[in-house]
């Protein structure tokens, strides 16, 4: 509701830098809704005045979430357009967090619905190095738990648990990655034998899926 007033106020003024950053803010608050199709109407159109404007910082954000929400349709062609997109202008102007964000996601689609998994290791390895020069937990667990995805898809259960379980002792508390780390440290433990690790795991599994509920 306050979103929708400032953006009156900006068109008003005829401003469109101020414009650009709450419809992205709006499109945000879309997509925490659950609402997609609402998310893409407001981002379309913070797409037009960032390109219109040349703003490299707004096209990456958009191109970004654009991505993330087209991932969430499954329209996965689209979704990886966006974020390669977002990558080659996150790269052009040094913005690591947008770097990292973007490795992550093009990482994950190559591994999950292309099933290209060299190119898929290729992203998430860039991802990392990112994020460790970032120094950031929230970005640094984030990339390893990308690279512990596309080790279980290429059968590397051993470096699949060690990624794992290196973003698990940073921070344990990031719901909505601390499912996907104790669901693959527990199947990559189930894969090499290891029964009672991998069952400690799968409680641990079930008990981070009723915080994040």
């Amino acid at each position: 509701e306050y979103f929708m007033k400032v953006l009156a106020y900006y068109e008003n003024k005829g401003n469109k830098k101020g414009m650009l950053s709450v419809l992205n803010n709006i499109a945000t608050a879309h997509r925490v809704m659950l609402n997609p199709s609402r998310a893409v109407f407001y981002l379309q159109q913070a797409k037009d005045i960032a390109e219109e404007l040349n703003d490299p910082s707004g096209k990456m954000k958009v191109y970004y979430n654009l991505g993330a929400i087209y991932y969430g349709q499954q329209e996965y062609d689209k979704s990886l357009e966006y974020q390669l997109k977002g990558l080659e202008l996150a790269q052009k102007t040094g913005n690591l967090i947008v770097q990292a964000a973007c490795l992550n996601a093009v990482a994950m689609l190559y591994a999950y619905e292309y099933k290209e998994y060299d190119k898929a290791q290729k992203y998430a390895l860039q991802g990392l190095q990112i994020a460790e020069n970032l120094g950031d937990p929230y970005y640094l667990v984030g990339a390893l738990n990308a690279l512990s995805n596309v080790y279980l898809f290429q059968e590397r259960f051993k470096e699949c648990e060690d990624a794992a379980l290196r973003a698990w002792a940073i921070d344990s508390t990031i719901i909505n990655l601390g499912s996907n780390l104790t669901y693959n440290i527990a199947v990559a433990n189930i894969q090499m034998g290891n029964k009672m690790k991998a069952l400690q795991f799968l409680k641990r599994y079930e008990e981070v899926k009723k915080e994040a509920s």
